[in-house]
């Protein structure tokens, strides 16, 4: 095989891989929706807080199935990476400074970084092939870019939705001792109490509304991010990576606006 049949196969490799992932990660979320959904049903519907939990617990799982999913690629991609620089020469582990740089491998999944200095450079292979596996590498690196501000995205909905949990069982907690009051206070009729519980009860309304409000939103971002998957299925043409990144990077900021707002 020419150098030039190995870089293609990497590339179609790379493109075929994208997808069985995701539509692996994608029937594992399916799975586990059927199973959700059937649990539900079981549901005391009267109850604001359950069905509320299931769904953020739902979510979550979603959010971590697509995590994974982007970590395989990462994997996968900078597996690629490492079989197409192997041998352009000598490998180093130490940053130098000053000392031309040919190109720096970095893996967000492991934390591995190692670098490829010019000096270092095979001799026995032309300047044009190293020129095409310099930019081949770089391309590669910007779809690790590109795959590690999607994970940044599912990262900071599990974030909110987990303070949400948190919020959620704060509220139930409180019911649960309400309920215990409520019979002593029937006992004793201490009238200013029951006031006091009744506000809170109000409050508790308005705080499981505003979860409600915050997780449609949520949801939103989440229909964005579906239909810019949608949109930019070139996995390998530049000027499309770096309009969907920016973008998702948006998605980001919304979601760091609401957080903000609560």
């Amino acid at each position: 095989f020419t150098m030039f049949e190995i870089i293609v196969g990497l590339v179609a490799g790379t493109v075929i891989f994208f997808g069985a992932t995701f539509l692996l990660a994608k029937r594992e979320i399916l799975i586990h929706e059927k199973i959700v959904a059937e649990e539900e049903e079981s549901i005391n519907e009267e109850d604001p807080v359950l069905p509320l939990e299931k769904k953020l617990r739902n979510t979550i799982y979603e959010c971590q199935q697509n995590i994974l999913a982007c970590k395989k690629q990462i994997t996968k991609i900078c597996k690629d990476q490492l079989d197409l620089l192997k041998d352009v020469g000598k490998v180093s582990h130490i940053p130098v400074k000053d000392k031309p740089l040919y190109f720096e491998y970095y893996n967000p999944v492991s934390q591995k970084r190692h670098f490829y200095y010019e000096r270092d450079l095979s001799k026995k292979i032309a300047p044009e092939i190293l020129e095409n596996t310099q930019m081949l590498a770089l391309k590669y690196s910007k779809q690790i870019d590109l795959l590690s501000t999607q994970q940044e995205l599912f990262e900071k909905l599990i974030h909110s939705h987990k303070e949400n949990l948190d919020r959620l069982n704060g509220i139930k907690k409180h019911s649960s001792q309400s309920e215990k009051l409520k019979i002593h206070e029937e006992k004793i009729s201490e009238m200013t109490q029951n006031t006091s519980l009744e506000e809170k009860a109000i409050y508790n309304e308005l705080l499981i509304g505003g979860i409600n409000d915050e997780l449609e939103h949520q949801e939103e971002c989440m229909r964005q991010y579906i239909a810019l998957n949608e949109k930019y299925d070139n996995p390998f043409d530049e000027k499309i990576e770096e309009k969907y990144k920016i973008q998702i990077k948006e998605i980001i900021k919304q979601l760091e606006d609401e957080d903000v707002d609560k």
